[in-house]
């Protein structure tokens, strides 16, 4: 958690945290007082405010990093089109609770020393690498597309053994979907061996489908991920207390989770993209031009949670939508690109605390123009809904021509 802070030319004035009221406390030179406890955050212990201020959004930054260096390919390869996004709504709706939990036992730590709730966090986190150690086997799909059909054939059994199903009731169309496997990877390598290519990060850019692609998946992921996190940091900042200002940002997530959901299969994960950033454009811009004009107020925070909203839908979308536009080979290549492409927005991201207390319109005007401006880029690509998983570049160049 933050202290809220605004300067001023000789006097650093500290905003209240519950009411949201400033209070000016004396010259820089002269030490600080803060309204929380000394120990209560890193910010007010290290007097991370005036000059050091840019410190406490690095270590943000750092943190961002981190966070987002987890890549979603698995739930996608493991599951029947039927069920992907079934498991990215889960998804996002128990992201969302567990957040909500952390808001909970930041304001029960509130008055305590901060290393206390961040031991608990990092406890937690380590708890969940636990049972992926233990129980998850690689996908069958990125094993069959790279020919490693002995582990396939093992991971099949198993699973056939933990739903009470024995192996030889299964054989038949295992060993048939292997040998299909088989006959594919076999030809392509024959392929390969002709002319001279394998499927690698260049092909990203050799292809033009594929480049282009590339590219405006990279922009969405920078400025979901810019926009998400920035909304989520500068809750603080918005009137009223800012304990229930993030946890209504979080729990604009649930109904993003759930109504993407439905309409990432009725209208396709393109459309829901491009509706959903068009929505979040809209209501930061709005936001950004009331606060500009009228000052903070109820509308701002209404209209920034409604933003909120419209990025998360956009980002469970973006999820299951970008791994689809890629071949098996590339899958986990093109996730990564724009996963690591991501991380720009979220490196940027907590400097906008400082900007905004300079600037107020300038973070919402920069997210909804970069919301806006993705929406039509969107318009480029192809719908991936009710169709299979591509397995080859070749079959990425069929979907052009028959779009």
């Amino acid at each position: 958690m933050s202290v809220d802070t605004a300067y001023h030319k000789t006097c650093l004035g500290l905003v209240d945290l519950i009411n949201g009221t400033m209070t000016e406390t004396g010259r820089c030179d002269s030490g600080y007082e803060y309204d929380l406890h000394k120990h209560s955050t890193s910010i007010t212990e290290w007097d991370l405010v005036c000059d050091k201020s840019y410190q406490a959004q690095l270590t943000q930054t750092v943190l961002v990093i981190v966070h987002m260096m987890a890549i979603q390919v698995m739930p996608l390869e493991v599951l029947p089109r039927s069920r992907r996004a079934t498991i990215h709504m889960l998804g996002l709706l128990l992201w969302t609770a567990f957040l909500c939990v952390l808001v909970a036992l930041a304001y029960g730590f509130k008055d305590y020393n901060w290393r206390y709730f961040q031991l608990t966090t990092v406890v937690a986190t380590v708890a969940t690498l636990i049972p992926n150690m233990l129980f998850l086997d690689e996908s069958l799909r990125w094993l069959l597309a790279n020919g490693r059909t002995d582990e396939a054939r093992g991971i099949i059994n198993k699973a056939a053994k933990m739903n009470g199903i024995h192996p030889d009731h299964v054989l038949d169309v295992t060993e048939n979907c292997l040998a299909e496997s088989i006959a594919l990877h076999t030809s392509q390598n024959s392929v390969n061996q002709h002319t001279d290519k394998k499927s690698n990060l260049l092909d990203m850019f050799r292809h033009r489908k594929l480049r282009n692609t590339a590219f405006i998946m990279c922009f969405a992921w920078i400025v979901n991920a810019g926009t998400s996190f920035g909304l989520s940091l500068t809750a603080a900042k918005l009137s009223g207390d800012r304990f229930l200002n993030y946890f209504l940002i979080l729990v604009a997530n649930l109904p993003a989770g759930i109504i993407s959901y439905f309409t990432m299969q009725r209208i396709g994960r393109r459309t829901t993209c491009i509706v959903s950033h068009f929505i979040a454009g809209s209501a930061l811009l709005s936001a950004a031009l009331i606060n500009t004009y009228l000052g903070p107020s109820g509308w701002v925070t209404g209209l920034t949670v409604v933003g909120k909203f419209g990025i998360s839908m956009s980002w469970g979308t973006l999820f299951q939508y970008t791994p689809e536009l890629y071949p098996t080979n590339l899958r986990s290549v093109g996730l990564g690109i724009a996963s690591s492409s991501s991380r720009i927005g979220g490196m940027l991201a907590p400097f906008a605390t400082i900007v905004i207390d300079y600037y107020p319109w300038l973070p919402g005007t920069i997210y909804g123009s970069c919301c806006i401006g993705v929406g039509f880029l969107l318009l480029l690509l192809t719908e991936t809904v009710d169709k299979e998983l591509p397995q080859t570049i070749e079959e990425i160049k069929n979907w052009e021509k028959r779009s």
